[in-house]
């Protein structure tokens, strides 16, 4: 996988590991991060799983597309927090990859997602 994800490198989000079926992604909580009650925008968290379990699942070097993320919110995150999105492959198959991840902040679990992604061919 491309280190230099377009889409994440335009928000703030760095690919920090992709090997052996695991990935992690960071970001530094910006202002233009936030939503209208001033904690990070649900999307971004999405957006950082899809990266992160995306990277893990391609990290076999098969090409994948998402087919179904779901994330679970604990706590937000406000600006001048570092959150880190890691994602864990749980079932390389032969069509799709399954996944899981969570969201850090410093040592606490702030959220948790799993997803599936087709591998391309």
């Amino acid at each position: 996988m491309n280190k230099e994800v377009e889409f994440g490198k335009y928000i703030g989000m760095e690919l920090q590991k992709q090997e052996d079926g695991e990935a992690e992604v960071a970001l530094k909580v910006l202002p233009h991060h936030l939503n209208s009650q001033n904690i990070v925008h649900g999307g971004v968290f999405l957006a950082m799983m899809d990266l992160a379990m995306g990277a893990a699942a391609s990290s076999f070097g098969t090409s994948v597309v998402t087919m179904d993320l779901q994330y679970r919110f604990f706590r937000p995150a406000k600006v001048g927090e570092t959150v880190v999105a890691q994602g864990k492959v749980l079932k390389n198959g032969r069509t799709i990859v399954v996944t899981e991840g969570k969201m850090l902040c410093g040592d606490e679990c702030i959220g948790a997602a799993s997803g599936q992604f087709f591998k391309g061919r």
